[in-house]
């Protein structure tokens, strides 16, 4: 091979993995600029109780004047739901962890606990007989926090 095929090649795979360079370096950026409202996720409808993809769930959370969809995979707890929601920035949640009951979640939404009164979750319309670091969530869920 002749010095300027050899050379050509070199500049072809230069700009080859330049341009690779700069495309993960545009989808990073891109990614890091998406918004709480962007990061908001599409669910099928509840009665849809197929998974997103393979183990992939979603339920819906209402907090006072707030309502998101959120992701999650089989197992996680509704702890964990919470704790990716807030890493994605679509919810707000603040409280305590207690090392032997677990999370106790005093602010979520648009709801903060105070005046005597408490946060309270409701699983399908129920109340909930466990706290958000024990309940595990199934594919649909409706998630409904109230101040009682």
């Amino acid at each position: 091979m002749n010095k300027s095929k050899k050379i050509i090649i070199a500049i072809a795979v230069a700009v080859l993995l330049l341009s690779l360079v700069i495309s993960k370096s545009f989808l990073r950026v891109k990614n890091e600029q998406i918004n709480a409202s962007e990061a908001k996720i599409i669910t099928p409808s509840i009665t849809d109780k197929k998974p997103l993809y393979n183990n992939v769930f979603s339920l819906t959370i209402n907090a006072g004047n707030v309502t998101v969809h959120a992701e999650f995979n089989k197992g996680d707890t509704l702890k964990d739901v919470l704790d990716k929601s807030v890493k994605s920035a679509i919810i707000y949640v603040n409280g305590k962890d207690y090392p032997d009951l677990g999370f106790f979640v005093t602010d979520i939404g648009s709801l903060h606990s105070g005046g005597g009164k408490n946060l309270i979750y409701y699983i399908n319309g129920k109340e909930s007989s466990v706290g958000v670091s024990s309940y595990v969530p199934q594919n649909g869920d409706i998630i409904d926090w109230k101040l009682e």
